[in-house]
C-alpha cells in the first residue's frame, strides 16, 4: 500500500517563530471587561421573558 511518509519537520522553525513573534506580537487572548453586577441585573429585570416572573 503506498502511503507516503510525512515529513519529520512540519512546524515553523526557530528563525519563523521568531519572526513571526516579532510582527504579530505573543500569541494572547483580548482581555474582556467584567460586567459590573449591578450592570447584569438591569439586563435581566429588562428582558421580556423576566415579565412572567415578576407577577
Amino acid at each position: 500500500m503506498g502511503e507516503e511518509q510525512a515529513p519529520m519537520h512540519s512546524g515553523l522553525t526557530e528563525r519563523e517563530a521568531a519572526q513571526r513573534l516579532r510582527v504579530k506580537g505573543f500569541n494572547h487572548l483580548p482581555q474582556s471587561r467584567r460586567k459590573p453586577l449591578s450592570r447584569i441585573v438591569f439586563e435581566v429585570v429588562r428582558e421580556p421573558m423576566f415579565l412572567p416572573f415578576e407577577g
